[in-house]
């Protein structure tokens, strides 16, 4: 594991996969860890990685499986925190799809909260905050919900107007260390605030600011929501003993959620938005094609796995994006499924 921590600390950052021949260059170090997935997987297979120790912190999505394509290219992927994280999540659906076909056919609630704010130190920060809300605005309005941004976005806020969405998206920065440990959602931007402030328990004063992976494990998701967290390095994570990951997207899944999109390093929010418009057209799009199956399935899925593959590939397909460090950090961990949005597009 030296091998991969030390691949991990000299390629993992900007300078290296934002150039894009250097970056192609370097994952091809990692090639014989996905190499035996060509003689034991078929392209199209979806696949879920469950990797152990360091290797958690490697885009093994964004490695080439052959000479041809990267392995994201040849099969939609998901990755898992742990098998025991895999097998909680199927039991949860299990009972979830259960009580669904029990119950009346009423959508679920969405939540889309924006926390990219401009705080004055250029123009072009300025521009890309009313990107961003601009987006999320008709993002709201599709999925029949009101942007939720500004003083009233806190943890409480958050613990009740969440618990029963079906489908919770975040824009805006995630905060901790490293090794991703002491992680966090900042819900009111404070750029004074440090990671130590987060978890700080005598200090009050940023206490409802910052939605931490440890508050997050004491949510209870009701909806098994699919969450959409841009923002970043918000699927980073805490090795903990035994091999079990710890951070924002653990605790989400651990809390109720069926899935979870986040990223494995720092972004740009302009690759963000673009990574949220193309992956909410794709999850359109299917569940428009849903319609015409919906009476003969109990409860018909949208795939979030492909709509994460399509949408990755097509910001990999631009000229301009097209180096890992655009395209490569987004990630889904969980199931690969959503109720969510079949049924609103008609």
């Amino acid at each position: 594991m030296a091998t991969v921590e030390s691949w991990i600390r000299e390629n993992l950052n900007h300078r290296i996969m934002s150039n894009a021949d250097l970056a192609y260059h370097k994952l091809r170090d990692l090639e014989p860890l996905i190499a035996p997935l060509n003689e034991l997987t078929k392209p199209g297979e979806l696949l879920v990685l469950c990797p152990t120790w360091e290797l958690h912190h490697l885009p093994l999505h964004a490695v080439a499986i052959d000479d041809e394509q990267i392995l994201l290219e040849r099969n939609p992927v998901v990755y898992t925190p742990s098998l025991t994280v895999l097998h909680h999540l199927g039991r949860l659906n299990q009972s979830a799809t259960l009580a669904a076909a029990a119950s009346s056919s009423s959508l679920q609630p969405a939540v889309v909260i924006s926390v990219y704010e401009n705080d004055g130190t250029s123009p072009n920060q300025a521009q890309e905050s009313r990107k961003v809300k601009q987006q999320l605005k008709r993002l709201s309005r599709n999925f029949g919900a009101t942007l939720q941004s500004g003083p009233h976005v806190t943890v409480p806020f958050w613990e009740e107007y969440t618990r029963d969405a079906g489908l919770i998206h975040f824009h805006g920065h995630a905060l901790s260390d490293d090794k991703g440990e002491n992680q966090s959602l900042v819900l009111q931007p404070d750029h004074n605030v440090s990671i130590s402030d987060t978890t700080d328990t005598t200090n009050s004063s940023h206490a409802g600011h910052h939605l931490t992976a440890r508050k997050v494990l004491s949510m209870n998701f009701t909806q098994n929501p699919l969450v959409v967290n841009i923002a970043c390095g918000s699927s980073k994570a805490e090795l903990k003993p035994g091999d079990e990951l710890f951070g924002l997207t653990a605790a989400f899944l651990l809390s109720g959620a069926n899935s979870v999109v986040g990223t494995m390093w720092p972004i740009e929010s302009a690759d963000g938005r673009t990574f949220t418009a193309a992956f909410y057209d794709d999850l359109v799009e299917q569940s428009i094609k849903l319609k015409d199956e919906s009476s003969s399935r109990p409860r018909p899925v949208v795939d979030v796995a492909r709509a994460l593959q399509r949408a990755v590939l097509e910001i990999r397909d631009n000229e301009e994006t097209e180096a890992p460090y655009h395209w490569a950090a987004s990630t889904l961990s969980g199931l690969w499924k959503s109720s969510f949005f079949v049924n609103r597009f008609v």
